[in-house]
């Protein structure tokens, strides 16, 4: 007997594992439809009552093509990638929002020193009005800004 193929075995594990995915499934109460050679798709209602599919495709992936073949697929190495991208996506996120954070913290002490200089002209010009009425020196004898 010739012995099987690469493509055959992953063929045969691909089929084996979709007909026992299929029976845990439909053993746990599920409709489960067939929509490809190795995809299986099945109903589901989402927590506000909507109806939508859960489509499961199994695969047995030959890793990287090379010259020859393939490299091989390493699932372990695959996981630790996916796992340092996401750390990787939550840290950039993180730094996004100390960085807006930050921004925008600086517009408010801007516009904080800003009402504050505003004002104190507005006191300093109170002060120079009441002082008018009060018999101190006229507008003419007051710096140009402090006139009024």
């Amino acid at each position: 007997m010739a012995e099987k193929t690469a493509t055959a075995l992953d063929k045969s594990l691909r089929e084996s594992f979709f007909q026992t995915i299929i029976k845990t499934l439909t053993d746990a109460g599920e409709q489960i439809l067939q929509t490809g050679g190795n995809v299986m798709a099945f109903p589901v209602v989402d927590e506000a009552g909507n109806d939508k599919w859960i489509e499961i495709v199994v695969k047995v992936p030959r890793g990287e093509k090379i010259e020859g073949g393939y490299a091989g697929y390493d699932g372990y190495e695959v996981a630790e990638n996916y796992r340092l991208e996401q750390e990787e996506k939550a840290d950039t996120a993180k730094k996004r929002k100390a960085d807006a954070k930050a921004k925008k913290g600086t517009k408010s002490a801007k516009s904080t020193k800003q009402k504050i200089e505003e004002t104190e002209d507005e006191d300093e010009e109170s002060l120079v009005i009441a002082n008018l009425g009060a018999g101190y020196p006229d507008v003419e004898a007051l710096p140009h800004e402090l006139r009024v």
